[in-house]
């Protein structure tokens, strides 16, 4: 008798890493892909600096440097007395404006005159023995041609004439001299101007030396300034020179800057000449004029490796830029050629070669 014997039927398991499906396997992939690229977004997103710009030329100004200054008269002289004498007469008075050789004082030249008599005396004897002698002369040159007298007559008649021509000369000479001498005791004004100090007395004894007044010329006038030792330079390349006086504005130009400087103020002295109206000799202000460099803002500095400077956006990058010339605190002039967009806000944490990113700057708050 045969038996069948039925077995159940065997499964078989389903490995562990049996292959997924191929639309299961994109979905992880993707899945993956995505959240690295989401982590790598933020990680950029955390470095780029956020910043607003401005160009350069729209920050820079035109800055105004100022010296204190003083108006000064060219010519302002002491008269003084060349000759001894008594003061015979002083018709000026302090604010009296007087012309170019108009007269400001006389002197008694009494001595003088005795002596400029007795010189025009002699020298008008010499002349009649001049005369004379030439009278002489031309008789001897006659009676020469007729042999009625000898050569040494002749001769002698001749010397006699250029002696007495050469004694006119002299006398001439002295009688001139006395003359120029008296005319000193009329003093006269070397310059048209006005005057501002009178020492004269009517009857007073003056020496030569002796202050008699004081002259100003308000016409030759100057403006002198004590400006600094760096300033100097600024000043001859500045431009818009004015002198503030008094609420006004007095147009000048440059002459010259001294080329020595004052030990104790550290100054150096600035010479300007005034175009058009002037103001009065003695007038203190202030010179002023405009840099020919245009300057930045001081707040618009960072401090770098201990260098002042300014940043630039440049191709997405903020590049720092030193300035040499920078002081804190102060503006300071644009040397270097640069142009472009300065970095404005978000400047602060900055370095040079860092992503940007710019934006647009933040509104001012509007006033109530």
């Amino acid at each position: 008798m045969v038996s069948f014997f039925f077995l159940p039927p065997v499964h078989k398991p389903t490995p562990i890493s049996a292959p997924l499906g191929n639309t299961a396997l994109r979905r992880v992939a993707w899945s993956v892909w995505c959240l690295i690229f989401f982590q790598w977004g933020t990680l950029l997103a955390a470095e780029i600096n956020h910043v607003t710009t401005q160009p350069l030329y729209t920050l820079t100004t035109a800055k105004t440097l100022d010296a204190p200054a003083a108006v000064i008269s060219l010519n302002d002289t002491q008269i003084t007395a060349e000759v001894a004498g008594a003061i015979l007469k002083r018709s000026l008075k302090v604010g009296d404006r007087v012309k170019k050789g108009e007269t400001l004082l006389k002197l008694d030249p009494w001595e003088h005159r005795f002596t400029l008599d007795q010189a025009r005396a002699s020298l008008k004897e010499l002349e009649s023995r001049r005369h004379l002698a030439e009278r002489q002369y031309q008789r001897a040159l006659e009676l020469k041609k007729n042999n009625q007298t000898s050569t040494e007559i002749l001769d002698r008649r001749k010397n006699e004439r250029s002696v007495l021509d050469a004694q006119i000369s002299r006398q001439k000479s002295i009688v001139r001299g006395v003359e120029k001498r008296i005319a000193k005791y009329t003093i006269k004004a070397p310059f048209a101007g006005v005057v501002v100090q009178q020492n004269a007395q009517l009857g007073a004894w003056a020496a030569p030396g002796t202050p008699l007044l004081r002259l100003m010329d308000l016409n030759e006038i100057e403006l002198t300034a004590q400006v600094g030792v760096t300033q100097a330079e600024q000043l001859l390349d500045g431009e818009a020179w004015h002198f503030r006086h008094q609420e006004q504005n007095y147009p000048l130009q440059p002459r010259v800057v001294l080329p020595v400087a004052n030990p104790t103020t550290r100054t150096r002295e600035a010479r300007l000449e005034f175009i058009g109206p002037t103001p009065t000799p003695g007038a203190a202000g202030r010179l002023t004029w405009q840099s020919p460099k245009p300057h930045l803002p001081p707040w618009l500095l960072v401090n770098r490796d201990e260098k002042l400077g300014i940043f630039l956006a440049e191709e997405n990058q903020a590049r720092f830029y030193p300035l040499p010339q920078a002081k804190e605190g102060q503006s300071t002039p644009l040397t270097m050629d640069l142009t472009g967009d300065v970095i404005v806000q978000g400047r602060e944490n900055l370095v040079h070669g860092a992503p940007i990113q710019v934006a647009p700057p933040s509104p001012l708050p509007s006033s109530p």
